[in-house]
């Protein structure tokens, strides 16, 4: 895993980005870049923003093929600068849509404008004596690294476990961005989520639950309380971080995400780098791994 912060001459800080390298077959080097890059502040991604990235990119990990997925509005603006030096994928990962919960709400119309089964949902967890903590403490961190890690063995998805290690560097990198909540039963974590905040806005970058939390149906209680918290914040709006695709395997996600009765949003979405055999590998590993 890679960490990109662009900066102007004048040393202002313009974007930033994760980037992981992978090796899918000998001599191929598969680039992801998930979620970004992202703007830092009200600077726009421009052209050169993306020239300069690609630039290192190649320089630092033997670039064949580049995939991003960027979690922004479709603006035609973006749109034209990204297809000046990319192309849209045969094969998404990606549904290219998310989900805006608007924050800037009381408590009584955020539970209104919920589906009934996710009120009532919300409310039978509340009855569980759960207890926050929100302070990025190492021991928050491994606790929030081990729901993680449950998680995917749930789900038998080992990608899904961050190491310690790695969510420390990320929470120090972005310290007054990083939002971390993780909930107790019993001085047991059993969900926990952590949010990036920019301005006004939040996006909702990773949450778990374990078996004990699943049960409990913490995760529900623990999005009323992620509201209650940012909007003590002065945050308008936060971005639930992606709906799935339309399969059998993401229908959980994506009723769950849509019942908190946000707005959908249609994201710039996937675009890849690279030359036609490297595009036609790279789509290929994608579809024998999705």
């Amino acid at each position: 895993m890679h960490r990109f912060l662009i900066r102007e001459r004048d040393g202002e800080f313009v974007a930033g980005c994760q980037v992981l390298c992978k090796k899918p077959v000998p001599f191929f080097n598969f680039t992801w870049i998930p979620g970004g890059p992202f703007p830092v502040g009200a600077n726009p991604l421009t052209a050169e923003l993306f020239q300069v990235l690609l630039e290192q990119l190649k320089k630092r990990c033997h670039l064949n093929y580049l995939r991003l997925y960027l979690m922004r509005p479709t603006e035609d603006k973006l749109v034209k600068i990204l297809s000046e030096e990319m192309k849209r994928p045969k094969v998404l990962l990606n549904s290219g849509r998310s989900v805006l919960i608007k924050l800037n709400i009381t408590d009584g119309e955020f539970l209104e404008n919920m589906t009934g089964k996710h009120r009532y949902y919300v409310r039978q967890a509340q009855k569980t004596p759960i207890q926050w903590k929100s302070e990025k403490t190492s021991e928050l961190i491994r606790d929030f690294c081990l729901l993680m890690a449950e998680m995917g063995r749930i789900k038998k998805k080992s990608s899904l476990a961050l190491s310690v290690t790695t969510l420390q560097r990320l929470v120090s990198l972005c310290s007054s961005e990083i939002r971390m909540l993780v909930g107790y039963f019993s001085n047991r974590p059993v969900a926990g989520a952590m949010l990036l905040g920019q301005e006004s806005k939040v996006w909702y970058l990773h949450a778990a639950s374990n078996e004990e939390g699943r049960k409990l149906g913490t995760a529900y209680a623990m999005i009323a309380e992620i509201a209650r918290r940012l909007r003590k914040e002065n945050f308008q709006e936060m971005d639930f971080g992606g709906l799935g695709p339309d399969t059998p395997a993401f229908r959980g996600t994506n009723h769950f995400k849509n019942g908190f009765g946000g707005k959908i949003v249609n994201y710039v979405g996937e675009w890849e780098s690279g030359n036609p055999l490297a595009r036609f590998v790279g789509n290929l590993a994608i579809l024998t791994r999705k």
